[in-house]
């Protein structure tokens, strides 16, 4: 098996310094463009490629970025995922994904696949608050390895997070019903305490519940429904919480997946939307909207810049150029067909 071309033999044949070479490698100033040029153009001759455990040793830095998130195909992190992906791939670095385990209850086994890597720094969409403390993030904080948080809020001062503005999204949603006369609302969440929407459900939840009480609606004991995934027995939930509140003329999700679950459930009751009851999704993260029974009002959440954001302050935290911030982006309200004018309905 051949051996791998090195950087000395190109500064053999080129007649300079192998330090001349790796500064033109790797675009630093102090050669010349021309020579820049031909070492080059001969590194791609012989079919070089640069030694990443050399460089790593030398630099103190193996330039690899951790990346552990619940899925890559999900509609909702992939513009985060593309965004951050361009970031780091322009800064030089490289992304090195993994997928944390469905099942358990902390992302340790996933973080330790990745500090053996020796990442230079992290980001996460952590699963549950539980696995914050007393496992491989607590490790993370003490040894000060940068860690950004996405969609989650970080519990450690010296964790970067970048999170969406849920409480102003949910009072969007509120204001716009109630612009439409709606007064009865009602909050459809996902299971409690499911991975990895344990955090958000409780933030946005919290936000319903404050944003009733500024537009100074009324708010029933019965307002609340957790999602199950047999969609008979949702459906047969969601039929007793309506009997329960037979005045409920807007339902607000946690998010468009959600949404669309409620959708189907009251299509099965024989309850129109938007003609009879009222839906709000969360997220803007369908793709091919159209495509869907009916296109969704909801809250778009600036997905890409949010992964522009986690990746920029990562990076600048790795470099000592910028530090651990909580950075919350503005959401925009998207009206589409799901909502419209509060009519009387009897549920009963």
């Amino acid at each position: 098996m051949a051996r791998p071309v090195s950087q000395t033999q190109i500064a053999r044949q080129l007649g300079i310094s192998q330090r001349a070479v790796s500064m033109a490698l790797r675009g630093q100033s102090g050669v010349s463009e021309e020579l820049r040029q031909r070492v080059r153009e001969l590194a791609d001759k012989l079919g070089y490629r640069d030694n990443f455990l050399a460089r790593a040793l030398i630099e103190g830095r193996t330039r690899l970025i951790g990346m552990l998130a619940n899925g890559f195909a999900d509609a909702f992190y992939l513009p985060i995922l593309n965004a951050i992906s361009s970031e780091i791939q322009q800064s030089g670095n490289r992304l090195v994904f993994c997928r944390w385990n469905q099942v358990k209850h902390d992302d340790d086994e996933e973080l330790d696949s990745l500090l053996r890597l020796r990442v230079d720094g992290l980001l996460a969409t952590p699963k549950t608050p539980t696995s914050w403390v007393g496992g491989g993030y607590e490790i993370l904080h003490k040894q000060k390895v940068p860690v950004v948080f996405i969609d989650q809020q970080a519990p450690f001062d010296n964790f970067g997070s970048v999170i969406s503005d849920d409480i102003d999204g949910i009072a969007q949603l509120v204001a716009h019903l109630k612009s439409f006369g709606h007064r009865h609302l009602l909050y459809m969440d996902v299971p409690a305490g499911r991975p990895p929407h344990a955090t958000t459900s409780s933030l946005r939840r919290s936000g319903f519940l404050a944003a009733v009480g500024v537009e100074g609606l009324p708010l029933s004991e019965h307002h609340l429904l957790h999602q199950c995934f047999d969609q008979q027995e949702y459906t047969a939930n969601l039929a007793a919480l309506l009997r329960q509140n037979p005045k409920a003329t807007a339902l607000v999700c946690f998010n468009d997946g959600l949404a669309l679950q409620v959708i189907d459930a009251l299509h099965a009751l024989g309850i129109r939307v938007p003609e009879d009851i009222s839906v709000t999704g969360y997220g803007d993260a369908l793709q091919n909207v159209e495509r869907f029974r009916l296109p969704l009002t909801t809250i778009n959440q600036s997905t890409h810049e949010m992964g522009q954001h986690a990746a920029q302050m990562l990076l600048a935290m790795i470099d000592g150029t910028g530090s651990a911030e909580k950075i919350r982006v503005p959401v925009k309200l998207i009206e589409r067909a799901t909502t419209a004018i509060a009519r009387p309905l009897d549920h009963q």
